[in-house]
């Protein structure tokens, strides 16, 4: 199993399809909630979207990341400006597919 930790703090989540300057992390889940990421860009920086809240992290946050993957996390901490994601299994799905690394 891949245990990372993923931390964000402020400025980098948005609604889908355009940044929210009032969005909040809040609307992802509650601490300890497993929740599911799909990974929507890969660049420079790697955007995952939960529940139609886009949220941006740096390039090496997510390993490996590929387009169209769903990623499960489990949120560690979390405020309305702020959350601690830890990714909970190296199983990735990619479509219907199922992929292990």
């Amino acid at each position: 199993m891949n245990i990372q930790d993923i931390s964000i703090y402020g400025g980098t989540v948005g609604g889908t399809g355009n940044k929210c300057p009032g969005a909040s992390f809040l609307g992802i889940g509650n601490k300890g909630d497993i929740v599911q990421g799909k990974v929507t860009k890969v660049g420079n920086h790697v955007s995952l979207n939960f529940n139609g809240i886009e949220v941006t992290v740096a390039k090496g946050a997510v390993r490996g990341a590929r387009e169209g993957e769903v990623r499960n996390f489990q949120i560690t901490d979390i405020s309305s400006d702020s959350i601690v994601l830890k990714e909970r299994s190296e199983e990735r799905r990619v479509g219907k597919e199922c992929a292990r690394t």
